[in-house]
């Protein structure tokens, strides 16, 4: 798979923002094995969904929550996809906790590096 399918990056209020995708937590947390999402909560509000997951390594027996509230709406248009975007969100930011720090750009981030 292409680097660019386990990075983003983008600017938000005048900065970069980076990080690995779902795609390249995925990637990377199954290189180093181990790590299960076990628990995923939902709830449904009037303009969002919010999502939690609980993610655990079996090796440390760590274990790391890790959350998502996404719109329904995307400015005057329904966010028809929220609520699964709200789900992978939420299991992206549990997994991503249980993996080593992630250092680089999208041009330098190599999933395969930190396993």
């Amino acid at each position: 798979q292409a680097i660019k399918d386990y990075v983003y990056s983008f600017k938000q209020g005048g900065k970069v923002v980076e990080g690995l995708t779902l795609a390249g937590i995925n990637e990377a947390a199954n290189r180093r094995g181990g790590i299960e999402v076990a628990e995923i909560e939902y709830t449904e509000r009037d303009q969002s969904w919010l999502a939690v997951a609980k993610a655990t390594a079996s090796i440390t027996g760590s274990s790391r929550y890790g959350a998502c509230e996404q719109p329904k709406s995307a400015g005057s248009r329904p966010a028809p996809f929220a609520f699964t975007k709200a789900i992978h969100k939420a299991q992206r930011n549990a997994i991503k906790q249980l993996l080593p720090v992630l250092r680089g750009t999208p041009e330098t981030l190599n999933p395969r590096k930190y396993v």
